[in-house]
Parts: C-alpha cells; sequence; structure tokens
C-alpha cells in the first residue's frame, strides 16, 4: 500500500516540476524593469569611471 501513495506522490511532484518548467520558460528572462534597473547601473559605473580618470 506504502508504495502505491509513493506512486502517486511522484507522479504528482512531475506534474508539479513540468507544470513550474514550462511557465518559467514561458516568461520572459529579464523583464523592463529590470534590464532599465540594469543599464542604469552601468550609466552610473560609467560616470563614476570618468570622474576618476578626468
Amino acid at each position: 500500500m506504502e508504495s502505491r501513495s509513493n506512486k502517486s506522490e511522484i507522479i504528482d511532484t512531475f506534474s508539479n516540476v513540468r507544470y513550474f518548467s514550462f511557465e518559467e520558460k514561458k516568461a520572459p528572462l529579464l523583464d523592463t524593469e529590470g534590464v532599465n534597473r540594469l543599464l542604469d547601473a552601468i550609466i552610473d559605473f560609467k560616470s563614476v569611471l570618468n570622474e576618476k580618470t578626468h
């Protein structure tokens, strides 16, 4: 009886992992806000470098 419930749990877990994986693949790698924050950080870094070298 125990193996039957374990099999059920394995099937449920596998289904959940498949669903999660599929949803993650559909989501964009970086959202627009994240990209903008990254670009802002690059611009700030460039400004600091310019100040230190001039």
